[in-house]
């Protein structure tokens, strides 16, 4: 019994760590991109690092929830044909408006929630990179796959393990909030 206990750990602990790895890479392109977005912003606004990783970070996610939430409703418009509606069911220009205004609201909000709650894992990943340099003198795409990776291990874990309602909560906040 205990035996089988630990097999399952085991083999949960290193499908944890394959699915990390898978995840990682798409990580580490988009934090290739915010790097690129960081340098720029310290360059041009003379931000601390702190300040340009959250502006970074959130134009990064804003992007990324903004394609999910509009991806559906392109898909649903499209594929339907309302025909002529009656003039009491038409919206006005005024009501398309305030229609769009609040989907931005629930984005850029969606969009805030996110980048506070990834700011740990990057904590974790600068953790791991500067860990990584000071250990071993591995190029910096190395060391910054290494950091991705460290802080997508530590985030699958949290979200698979402690906070499993995250994801179902992020679905919720973005469709029906």
């Amino acid at each position: 019994m205990v035996l089988n206990l630990l097999v399952d750990i085991v083999f949960s602990l290193l499908d944890l760590i394959k699915g990390s790895f898978l995840l990682s890479i798409i990580v580490f392109a988009l934090v290739l991109i915010g790097i690129f977005i960081q340098r720029k912003l310290i360059k041009k606004f003379k931000l601390s690092w702190i300040k340009s990783s959250l502006i970074s970070t959130f134009i990064i996610v804003f992007i990324f929830v903004f394609a999910m939430y509009v991806f559906p409703l392109a898909l649903g418009f499209s594929g339907t044909d309302p025909g002529i509606l009656p003039q009491g069911f038409e919206m006005t220009a005024t009501e398309y408006l305030f229609l769009i205004g609040m989907a931005l609201f629930k984005v850029i909000l969606l969009s805030f929630i996110l980048t506070v709650f990834l700011l740990p894992l990057q904590f974790v990943g600068l953790f791991a990179m500067d860990f990584l340099k000071k250990k071993y003198s591995l190029p910096f795409i190395a060391n910054v796959f290494f950091a991705v990776f460290c802080s997508t291990l530590v985030g699958s874990f949290i979200v698979i393990y402690l906070f499993p309602w995250i994801p179902t909560g992020i679905v919720y906040l973005l469709y029906f909030a």
